[in-house]
């Protein structure tokens, strides 16, 4: 039986167009990248296709947009794709375990009591706020994994 190529949809079509851009430096780290108008243009694809594309980039982390000012590339940006990631309860489930998860801890804390390396790495001042989570992962009730987690809360 033969194996049928499936095509990517579109706007994975553009994702990876865009992501080469980004890769190939013609638009460096804390540049203004392309409108959702330009980049219709410039692929020759709707303004909704376009949306989806840079939605996308903003969510996997590679670009940032900013309210009444633009879209601009991110620094630091991972060089593999995120959506490969397995999840701990996906790899659980997968390993024939049942997964779950208590939550140890959640609260509402100021930037300014994290580590410089934590405030740093969150892009965040003293004066900002952050949602704390503590939670313990099991497999089988079994502890595997004790995550901390820091969201910003504006996000």
């Amino acid at each position: 039986m033969a194996t049928l190529l499936v095509k990517q949809p579109l706007y994975q079509q553009l994702n990876e167009a865009l992501r080469g851009l980004v890769s190939s430096g013609e638009f460096k780290t804390g540049a203004r990248f392309l409108s959702e108008r330009e980049v219709s243009a410039r692929f020759e694809v709707s303004r909704i296709t376009a949306n989806k594309a840079l939605s996308n980039l903003i969510s996997e982390g590679i670009l940032e947009y900013r309210k009444g000012v633009g879209t601009f590339v991110r620094g630091g940006v991972l060089d593999y794709d995120l959506r490969s990631l397995v999840s701990f309860t996906g790899k659980a489930a997968a390993a024939g375990k049942r997964p779950t998860t208590r939550v140890l801890a959640f609260d509402t804390i100021a930037a300014s009591t994290v580590s410089s390396r934590i405030a740093a790495a969150l892009r965040v001042s003293g004066g900002d706020r952050l949602y704390t989570v503590e939670r313990l992962r099991l497999a089988d009730g079994v502890p595997v994994i004790l995550e901390r987690r820091f969201v910003v809360e504006g996000l």
